[in-house]
């Protein structure tokens, strides 16, 4: 049975030196190495094995930002914007009508109009988009996973999403995501894109490539160091190879889904 203890936890995220951003970290850190997390690990068989919650860990780093993200940001630049959802935002004119409007780039491009709005469960209510955009440590995202994995906590995130920014209910709702997924199954195999596949596209046996994924495979060799797993078991950079990756800034990519699959869809690229 693996522990998360918050010894382990600041080896892997350093704990920040932003006032703000670290009450954000303490915050989290205290909802991940406390007796409900366990509880929700243990009742999820997530810490059955340290490499589950290993590729779990990671992917909550990789939304967070080394756990400093509560909701997702969504102020893009015009040539984000069209970089980020092409498809939507199809050219310069189009797109700096949404530049740096926050609320209003979440409302569109998570509203029912698209379908990624409609895949995550949006409604035709104008806000929900912003109401349901990226939240907590597995960046929740739309109407219909805030109902649905808020039910495991017992929460009512859907008529209350605020809530997803109380640390234990958004990790919570990101376990009960992962077990919907039956993520345990990808690592116990070893396939961590597949465990990132399903938290950032809804689908893990995609052929696509993760938003992020050298960020993701950095605090996977991070969190496996820390638990005893041998980084190059899950073929991941040393620690000295890390520096040729680097992390992408946090806020020059979607945190939440970035699909237009729904959950238990069908395989997908």
């Amino acid at each position: 049975m693996a522990d998360l203890t918050i010894d382990i936890l600041k080896q892997i995220a350093r704990r920040p030196a932003n006032s703000q951003q670290a009450a954000t970290w303490d915050a989290y850190a205290s909802a991940l190495t406390g007796t409900d997390a366990k509880a929700v690990f243990e009742r999820l068989q997530i810490s059955k094995t340290a490499e589950r919650l290993a590729m779990l860990l990671a992917n909550m780093l990789h939304e967070t930002g080394g756990l400093i993200i509560v909701r997702e940001n969504m102020n893009y630049s015009a040539t984000r914007l069209m970089q980020v959802w092409p498809r939507w935002f199809p050219n310069l004119e189009f797109a700096e009508r949404y530049a740096h409007k926050p609320k209003e780039i979440a409302n569109f491009i998570y509203g029912s109009q698209t379908s990624i709005g409609r895949n995550l469960g949006n409604t035709e209510d104008p806000d929900d988009g912003w109401n349901y955009r990226g939240g907590g440590l597995m960046q929740t995202t739309g109407r219909s996973g805030y109902r649905e994995f808020g039910k495991f906590g017992s929460v009512d995130l859907e008529g209350h999403p605020e809530l997803i920014e109380v640390p234990i209910n958004s990790l919570s709702a990101g376990c009960a995501e992962w077990d919907a997924l039956k993520l345990n199954a990808y690592a116990d195999a070893g396939n961590f894109k597949a465990c990132c596949n399903g938290i950032n596209r809804g689908n893990p046996k995609s052929t696509g490539t993760p938003i992020g994924w050298n960020e993701r495979r950095i605090w996977l060799g991070r969190c496996s160091r820390a638990f005893g797993i041998s980084p190059e078991s899950f073929g991941l950079p040393g620690e000295e190879e890390e520096l040729d990756f680097g992390f992408v800034a946090s806020d020059d990519y979607p945190h939440g889904r970035d699909t237009e699959v729904p959950i238990g869809a069908g395989e997908t690229s």
